[in-house]
């Protein structure tokens, strides 16, 4: 039995249309697997204080980690070949759940805290940071490690990041 060749990498132009192309196809595992996260802490976020307002704060969390690690895993499934399920992405993304959650919270307190510095910095934090949730999930890093590596990945390309 022969082995499937590793994908060549692709120039950003062709991974974005390679993306956006996956994400068509695979739809309907994308949306589901991304409501499993999402629609239990919009409902939370219309409960009544603290629990609205706790709410509010992990739905920002989730979307800046959580979503973008749930797309990455069904672009990887979908390059290596397998068909991604809900199942099967959830199943790989919950053993790091817990570490890509706090690194996106420690990526999103950073940022926060440097707003209150300047705004240029926020600006710059902002765009290191973008990739951070992609990180944890692909090259399994997490809190510094991750945010380290995510501003080394947009070094250079600030303006097609930002």
């Amino acid at each position: 039995m022969s082995e499937r060749p590793a994908p060549r990498p692709l120039d950003i132009g062709r991974a974005l249309d390679l993306a956006l192309l996956i994400y068509r196809r695979h739809f309907i595992a994308l949306a589901v697997a991304m409501a499993v996260a999402v629609v239990p802490l919009g409902l939370l976020t219309i409960a009544p204080s603290p629990w609205g307002t706790i709410g509010s704060l992990l739905q920002s969390v989730v979307l800046g980690g959580v979503a973008p690690g749930i797309a990455t895993l069904i672009v990887t499934d979908v390059r290596a070949g397998a068909e991604p399920t809900v199942a099967t992405v959830w199943g790989r993304l919950a053993p790091m759940l817990a570490g890509l959650v706090l690194t996106v919270l420690l990526a999103v307190i950073v940022a926060s805290a440097s707003i209150i510095l300047l705004v240029v910095p926020f600006l710059l934090f902002l765009v290191w940071f973008q990739l951070v949730g992609e990180v944890v999930v692909i090259e399994r890093v997490r809190f510094l490690a991750a945010l380290r590596r995510s501003r080394n990945l947009v070094q250079g390309s600030y303006w097609r990041v930002t």
